[in-house]
C-alpha cells in the first residue's frame, strides 16, 4: 500500500507535489477550435496531454495549447510544431513539450486552425500538470 501511494507521488523535502489534471471534450467539432481551458493561479509543469478523438474515416486533427497572462495575446505554444489526435481507440498521448513551464496567473487554452481529416464528432483532451515549488 504505502510503495501505490509513493509511486503517485513526488516526495521534495517536506513539500508534496501530486499530479493533478484538467479535461475537456468538445461535441460537435467546428472547423476552428480557440477555447479557453483554465486560469491557473500557480506556476505549472505540463507532464502530458493525452487525447482521444470519436469519429470515423480515419479522423485526424493538429491542434496546440498556449498559456499567456493575457487571454488577448498570441501566447506561448507547448509545442512548436502542433501535436496530433488521430486515434478512435486507445488514444495519443504526449509526454514532449518546448514550452511546459506555464507561470502563475497564466491563462490556457486550446487552438485548432488547421481544421481536420476524416469525420470528427468529438475530442477529448486531459492536461497533466503539477504545481511549481
Amino acid at each position: 500500500m504505502a510503495r501505490d501511494f509513493k509511486s503517485k507521488l513526488s516526495v521534495l523535502g517536506e513539500q508534496v507535489l501530486t499530479r493533478q489534471t484538467k479535461s475537456v471534450t468538445i461535441v460537435e467539432m467546428p472547423e476552428q477550435i480557440d477555447m479557453t481551458l483554465f486560469f491557473t493561479e500557480k506556476a505549472i509543469t505540463i507532464q502530458k496531454v493525452a487525447g482521444v478523438l470519436m469519429g470515423s474515416a480515419s479522423p485526424s486533427l493538429d491542434f496546440n495549447i498556449h498559456y499567456a497572462a493575457t487571454r488577448d495575446a498570441t501566447g506561448t505554444k507547448l509545442t512548436t510544431a502542433d501535436m496530433t489526435l488521430n486515434s478512435t481507440t486507445s488514444g495519443n498521448i504526449i509526454t514532449s513539450f518546448n514550452n511546459a513551464s506555464i507561470p502563475a496567473n497564466s491563462w490556457v487554452w486550446l487552438v485548432q486552425k488547421t481544421g481536420f481529416s476524416g469525420t470528427v464528432n468529438q475530442m477529448h483532451l486531459t492536461v497533466f500538470f503539477t504545481e511549481n515549488l
